[in-house]
This record gives structure tokens, C-alpha cells and sequence, in this order.
């Protein structure tokens, strides 16, 4: 088993850097700023990672999964939260009933919107990504120009859009 003079790596959390670095950007940029907490907060610590860039006058926090929203809904934090992986159908009502926002990655999604919806009498909180080219994840530019607008669909309100730029070969 090492010692700890056996360890020549570690990781220290300034929290007041964090918070520091936030109001910076907030105040260049002038835009609402979201912090992405995903994956522990990269390890940093979800829940006082989180509080502390809400704290610092960070508009959203970004996560990966559902359970990460909820944790921190349990934890207090009010904040807008967008979960930009993958919610299962069966689960997109505990998103609604918390109020947190889910991305939307095939349009053939939108019915399971409308039955979770329904089941919640919510209105759900929905990003679309929208793949330009990498391949990766996202709805395709032409289906996505295609979705309905939010106006025809009555079940979720469109937050927003998200993508990874593309630029081939380049």
C-alpha cells in the first residue's frame, strides 16, 4: 500500500477560483453562462461545484445524465439544468416534473415528449442537437429543419439548439 510520501499527484479544488473565473467570463462575455458539471464536474465535485458556479451567477449548469439532474435538484439548486446525453422515454416525465431540460437527439423522440407529457401534465424543456456533419450524435440538418415548430407542439417548449461545428478537411 503506498504512503502518502508515496503520492507525488494530487488534485486541489479552489472553489473561489472557480467562482472568480465565472464572474470573469460572465462579465466579458455578457452572455448566460452555463456551467457544465457533467461527470462529477469532471471530478471536481457535482453538488459544491455546481452551487458554487450558480453562485457566481452561472444561468444553467450542464449535465450529462438524468441522475446527475435530479442530485442536484436534491441538492437545492433551482437553476435552469439542460441534460445534453440521452433520456430514456420512460424517464422523461421525472425530467418535466423537476423542471429540467432534456435534449432531444432523433425526432423520433417526439412522441415519447408527448407521452411523458401528458402522463405529467407538464410541458417538457427541450434542446435539439442537431448533427452537422460529425456524425456523431444529433438530429440531421434536413430532419431537423423539418421538426415542427414549437408553436404545433403543444407537449415541449424548444429551449434551444446545440451542435459540434463541422468543417471538413479543415
Amino acid at each position: 500500500m503506498l504512503s502518502e510520501e508515496d503520492h507525488t499527484t494530487w488534485l486541489e479544488i479552489d472553489l473561489g477560483a472557480i467562482a472568480d473565473n465565472l464572474r470573469k467570463l460572465t462579465a466579458i462575455s455578457g452572455a448566460r453562462v452555463m456551467a457544465v458539471v457533467k461527470a462529477n464536474a469532471y471530478g471536481h465535485g457535482l453538488i459544491r461545484v455546481a452551487q458554487t458556479a450558480v453562485g457566481a451567477g452561472a444561468a444553467w449548469c450542464g449535465v450529462a445524465r438524468l441522475e446527475e439532474a435530479l442530485a442536484l435538484r436534491s441538492a437545492g439548486i433551482e437553476s435552469p439544468i439542460l441534460v445534453m446525453g440521452d433520456t430514456p422515454a420512460p424517464r422523461m416525465g421525472e425530467a418535466a416534473e423537476k423542471d429540467i431540460s432534456i435534449t432531444l437527439f432523433r425526432p423520433e423522440q417526439l412522441p415519447s415528449l408527448g407521452t411523458a407529457s401528458k402522463r405529467t401534465g407538464k410541458t417538457l424543456r427541450v434542446h435539439v442537437k442537431v448533427d452537422t456533419g460529425m456524425g456523431r450524435l444529433g438530429v440531421p440538418v434536413d430532419k431537423a429543419l423539418g421538426l415542427p415548430p414549437r408553436s404545433a407542439i403543444k407537449c415541449w417548449r424548444d429551449r434551444g439548439r446545440a451542435l459540434h461545428a463541422f468543417c471538413p478537411g479543415g
